[in-house]
C-alpha cells in the first residue's frame, strides 16, 4: 500500500484520506463515529487499516477495496 494515509483534519464527517503517488489519485473513507482524532494507524496482514481514535477511545477497521 504505497502513498500516504492521513486523517482529514477539519472535515465533517471525519475522513481518512489516502494519496497514491503512482496513479496520482486520492481515496477517502468516512469515519462514522463522528468527532475523533486518529492517533494510531496499523496496516493489517491483508492490507486493511486498524485505526485508533483517541477522543472516543475506539478502534476501527477500514477495509481497503482494490482499485480498478
Amino acid at each position: 500500500m504505497g502513498g500516504g494515509v492521513r486523517n482529514g483534519v477539519g472535515m465533517r464527517p471525519d475522513a481518512l484520506v489516502r494519496f497514491d503517488p503512482e496513479t496520482e489519485t486520492f481515496q477517502s473513507w468516512a469515519i462514522p463515529s463522528g468527532v475523533g482524532i486518529i492517533r494510531n494507524v496499523w496496516v493489517t496482514r491483508d492490507g486493511n487499516l486498524l485505526i485508533h481514535q483517541s477522543s472516543t477511545n475506539r478502534v476501527g477497521l477500514v477495509t481497503i477495496k482494490p482499485t480498478l
